[in-house]
């Protein structure tokens, strides 16, 4: 009678087995996660799609989560979940983003996605009170996304570009106001938000001075 193969054996026709077949055997599932923007109005919502494969090939079927991290946040929480779809696919929409945050996706076989950044842009807006007759102008900045104590740029256009004047911190009320003179010519002013980790960098409306 044949003899069984003994361990040895068995371990010796693994041995024997291709590196490639042995490592395509125990690929482990391989998830990525894309946003179609990236840099949003905030409050607005941006668009996200995940992709799982499995040995190179799309699994369908699959149930993936989408975490959040909001700046300041110390801890991921859960934005969404959907089915991945023949092609291996999901989509999730992040809605009302109200600040900087990172992305990432779960899967099975504890499969998680690289983090994708999203930055969010505040709104923020120049407008003139006073006049010539009561001497400066009182322009006011307001950006009532933003945080409170951040900085807000006066500028004035210069030439072909904008040079930086003056810089106030919005205060509770998300306002800041600069004064404006008027001088022999027409000067165009705006104010600019800079970027900081909660937001990214907002630029206003011009608004213009006229002679006095």
């Amino acid at each position: 009678p044949r003899r069984s193969a003994g361990p040895a054996a068995s371990a010796s026709r693994a041995a024997r087995q291709p590196a490639a077949s042995r490592s395509a055997a125990a690929a482990p599932a391989v998830l990525s996660l894309t946003v179609a923007r990236g840099q949003v109005a905030a409050g607005a919502s941006d668009l996200f799609t995940g992709s799982l494969t499995g040995q190179g090939r799309p699994m369908q079927g699959a149930k993936l989560s989408l975490f959040e991290r909001a700046t300041g946040q110390p801890g991921w929480e859960l934005a969404g979940a959907a089915t991945t779809g023949s092609d291996g696919r999901a989509v999730f929409t992040a809605a009302d983003l109200a600040s900087n945050a990172l992305f990432r996706l779960t899967g099975p076989d504890a499969a998680v996605s690289r983090p994708v950044p999203v930055t969010v842009i505040p709104p923020v807006s120049a407008s003139l009170a006073g006049g010539p007759h009561g001497g400066a102008y009182v322009l006011t900045a307001s950006s009532p996304l933003a945080v409170p104590g951040d900085a807000i740029v006066l500028q004035v256009q210069s030439g072909g570009g904008w040079l930086s004047v003056r810089v106030h911190q919005l205060d509770s009320g998300d306002l800041a106001e600069f004064a404006v003179r008027p001088h022999l010519r027409a000067r165009v002013y705006r104010v600019v938000l800079p970027a900081t980790a909660a937001h990214g960098r907002s630029v206003s409306n011009p608004v213009t001075v006229l002679p006095g």
